[in-house]
């Protein structure tokens, strides 16, 4: 099947969204285009696709509602390079976009693909390793090219999909970043990898995380919570700076700074407690037990916007943050109820917060919720259907 030019999904975007409890799409007037009769739908990629669930199984239609894949799968994974992730019966295979069946449904797990090759799950594989011997592996992953054949063996416990010619594989409990020769790109060792994405690896080393390029090098190394992706020049990035107390254990403080999370006390009732980053170790007579019981007072959490230098836009903070699409960014902030709104990337606030849910813009419009109501705004804060509009 022919791919949708650009130009044409610009001019012509669908965009799905709820009525009377099933899903169909509008167009970027708030017309409908695809009927609602949908119990689930993605957005459209940039190729004209998306996937639906009817009669609770999964299939794809294009633009004009008709389906390129019918709705006889329990699972669709996302659909890359021409090539869709399929569950039939409980196994992973893989269909073109003709739906015909190019690698047999075997896997216990399959990962969309991506320069050239895809991650799949193996339930049992023997293979002879560099030096000769023979190796079983048991539930692993490894790398197939869109012919089923292997092309890196099946050893590691999880794995990222990959970007620009790397990803990032789970051995002993550990990751690390490997090319498609399954070469480390570098000797680090990390303890979470988030996501490789145009390039870039997210990683963690316990409280630090770590970013870097499809070389290995550092781009950016910080000690917070977290690092969303980089878009349109920017990383969101999310820290706390107050934690509260626990309601299964009334400890004594209520509040205190993160800095200050590796002290000695005792709760009220007598236990005595060890609090190190967001985690309290509970001694009690009949053992250690781990419990987390931290977490973000409501005036604790920020988010914020540095690029990739380290600089931060402004020097406000907020609540939560959204990454960048089309120029400009989802934030929700305290002083407005906890609401969502838009900011630009001068920082300032172009749409008023005023949304208990906000998406990111994509082909001008972007998708917002109120009292549980889908719907869409253009980049003015306008909203583009008119109460009572769809209602069927």
């Amino acid at each position: 099947m022919l791919s949708i030019p650009q130009h044409v999904l610009y001019a012509n975007p669908l965009y799905p969204i709820k009525i009377n409890g099933k899903y169909g799409f509008i167009d970027r007037n708030g017309n409908i285009s695809i009927q609602a009769i949908y119990s689930g739908a993605t957005d459209f990629n940039d190729n004209g696709q998306a996937i639906v669930i009817y009669s609770e199984k999964r299939g794809i239609i294009n633009l004009t509602g008709q389906y390129i894949i019918p709705p006889i799968y329990s699972d669709v994974g996302n659909i890359s390079e021409g090539i869709i992730p399929i569950n039939n019966g409980g196994s992973w295979g893989f269909l073109n976009m003709k739906g015909e069946q190019i690698v047999e449904p075997k896997y216990l797990d399959a990962k969309e693909f991506s320069d050239g090759v895809a991650a799949v799950k193996f339930n049992t594989y023997g293979f002879f390793d560099d030096n000769g011997k023979f190796n079983t592996t048991v539930n692993k992953y490894g790398f197939i090219n869109n012919t089923g054949k292997i092309v890196i063996n099946p050893v590691f416990d999880n794995v990222i999909g990959f970007s620009k010619g790397i990803t990032c594989v789970k051995e002993f409990n550990l990751w690390k970043i490997i090319n498609k020769y399954s070469v480390p790109i570098n000797k680090s060792k990390y303890t979470e990898c988030r996501k490789v994405k145009n390039g870039l690896v997210y990683v963690k080393n316990k409280d630090i995380n770590i970013v870097l390029d499809n070389t290995g090098a550092v781009l950016l190394e910080m000690v917070v919570d977290d690092v969303g992706f980089f878009s349109e020049g920017y990383f969101v990035v999310y820290e706390t700076d107050f934690y509260s107390k626990s309601e299964k254990r009334q400890v004594i403080e209520s509040s205190f700074r993160k800095n200050d999370l590796v002290q000695w006390g005792r709760t009220i009732d007598g236990t005595l407690y060890r609090r190190n980053l967001g985690e309290a170790e509970f001694y009690d007579p009949g053992g250690i037990k781990i419990e987390h019981f931290l977490y973000p007072t409501p005036n604790g959490r920020n988010a914020y916007y540095i690029n990739m230098q380290g600089e931060k836009i402004g020097n406000y903070k907020y609540f939560d943050a959204k990454p960048f699409s089309e120029g400009l960014a989802a934030v929700r902030l305290l002083e407005y109820n906890n609401l969502w709104g838009y900011i630009n990337k001068l920082g300032k606030l172009v749409i008023e917060p005023k949304f208990e849910f906000a998406g990111n813009f994509r082909y001008g419009l972007a998708l917002i919720k109120n009292n549980g109501e889908e719907n869409y705004i253009n980049k003015g804060g306008n909203l583009i259907i008119k109460t009572n509009k769809l209602q069927q």
